[in-house]
């Protein structure tokens, strides 16, 4: 660091950030004192990043909270960091990083809950669950939507039976990320339609069929057999909203078409 402080001031500030962080992989408390001092530096946040994801190897835990407690704007690279010290965290000790992610109030929190239930569903979706009562009803929507995202990713099939499982008092988080997966992704579309009748959960599959319908519209990729098979599953009011949309979308089509004639 004196090396550092001794070179031109155009070449100063990014030595300086490379002393501290090298000095932050073998002291963390030494490296957060030196950043302190230099108040001026040039991607100080950056550098405190830096230093907390060096120190998390450590203490993850000590590392989030100092993180947490500067006063930066907030940023996607803030947010990446926050994540990935939240995912350090839970990988050494769930409970605690969930007790920390639920006393953070703002969209970090949120964000750090997400972080939690990634985390824990990528490894076993079922212990996922079993933290999600401990929540309050909001964070409680973001467990579920994380749980259901990443086992759609892992299994998409195993994601939708499970739904049948679960309390309605959170399977609707869950089941929009199911379904927005697949609606995303072609391959977990494709097997969602081919083991359609398999779903157990009516509310799901008519949810499911109203989304790969409305989709169908804008990629074409349901069979006129499957499309029909769809529309029967709608309930009433859906297959209305349905119909609505078509008449809407032609109508608007017929517009286009007499305008440039």
């Amino acid at each position: 660091l004196e090396k550092a402080n001794r070179m031109p001031l155009h070449l100063q500030s990014r030595a300086q950030s490379w002393a501290i962080n090298e000095i932050a992989r073998s002291s963390p408390s030494e490296a957060i004192t030196l950043l302190e001092e230099l108040p001026d530096l040039e991607e100080r946040d950056d550098v405190a990043g830096l230093v907390a994801r060096s120190w998390s190897w450590r203490d993850p835990h000590a590392a989030i909270q100092w993180y947490l407690s500067l006063n930066m704007e907030d940023s996607s690279a803030r947010r990446a960091r926050v994540r990935g010290l939240t995912t350090r965290l839970t990988r050494q000790d769930p409970d605690l990083a969930l007790r920390v992610a639920t006393q953070v109030s703002d969209n970090l929190g949120s964000l750090m809950v997400s972080s939690v239930f990634d985390e824990l569903a990528d490894s076993n979706v079922r212990v996922a669950l079993q933290y999600v009562p401990r929540l309050n009803d909001e964070h409680k929507k973001i467990a579920m939507r994380s749980i259901g995202l990443e086992f759609a990713q892992a299994d998409i099939r195993g994601a939708v039976k499970l739904s049948g499982e679960l309390d309605e008092s959170v399977r609707k988080p869950y089941d929009e990320a199911v379904i927005d997966y697949a609606l995303r992704s072609s391959r977990a579309r494709d097997t969602l339609i081919g083991f359609f009748d398999e779903v157990a959960d009516q509310n799901l599959k008519n949810q499911a069929a109203l989304s790969l319908l409305y989709e169908n519209e804008r990629q074409g990729f349901l069979s006129k057999a499957e499309r029909q098979k769809m529309y029967s599953m709608l309930e009433p009011n859906q297959r209305a909203s349905f119909d609505d949309y078509i008449a809407s979308e032609r109508a608007r089509v017929n517009t286009g078409s007499a305008r440039t004639n």
